[in-house]
């Protein structure tokens, strides 16, 4: 009994030193542009430590990269379980749900993701989910927030100028395309 709790007292920091090994020979693999190869650490490493939110979002970008998105979904999904507050995460699952056509399922984790370092992004996407459902204010709303947090993008411009003109704003709708032309 004794030796048994020796051995779980020992091995848990073996553990978790390789899987730490496995996530930074994956990260490496990454940036080495072979994401195979660092899929396969990161699942390595999951298997050894699963409740790793940051890892389990790596994977997730590495399977979104590829446009693997129901992978991707399901790794972001997993990371999100152990760390549901982490704006990154959710943005990440927000981005891969819109990507992979499912726009109602994405907005409430791209709404979680606000605010966080993808701000301006996160409002775009909003705007272009609201715009996709026909709900011209909530696309005006969300398209505002992400020009004035400095995305100007001609893409975003065109879809302000049409939501304005569909809501019946055609002043605001002339002003965005004054903006446009600039």
């Amino acid at each position: 009994m004794v030796a048994a709790a020796l051995l779980v007292r020992w091995a848990a920091p073996v553990l978790a030193d390789s899987a730490d090994i496995h996530f930074a020979h994956a990260g490496q693999l990454a940036q080495q542009g072979k994401p195979g190869l660092a899929r396969a650490e990161y699942l390595a490493g999951l298997k050894l430590r699963p409740g790793d939110s940051q890892a389990w979002n790596n994977l997730g970008v590495l399977y979104f990269q590829k446009q693997e998105l129901e992978d991707a979904i399901h790794a972001f999904e997993r990371a999100r379980r152990v760390d549901p507050g982490n704006s990154e995460i959710n943005f990440n699952l927000g981005l891969a749900l819109f990507q992979s056509n499912n726009s109602r399922g994405a907005i409430q984790y791209l709404t979680r993701a606000l605010p966080g370092q993808h701000a301006a992004e996160t409002h775009f996407l909003l705007g272009v989910v609201w715009f996709e459902q026909e709900d011209w204010r909530r696309s005006i709303q969300e398209l505002e927030l992400s020009r004035c947090s400095g995305a100007g993008s001609p893409e975003l411009l065109f879809l302000l100028v049409r939501a304005d003109r569909d809501a019946g704003e055609p002043k605001k709708s002339l002003d965005a395309v004054a903006l446009f032309l600039k």
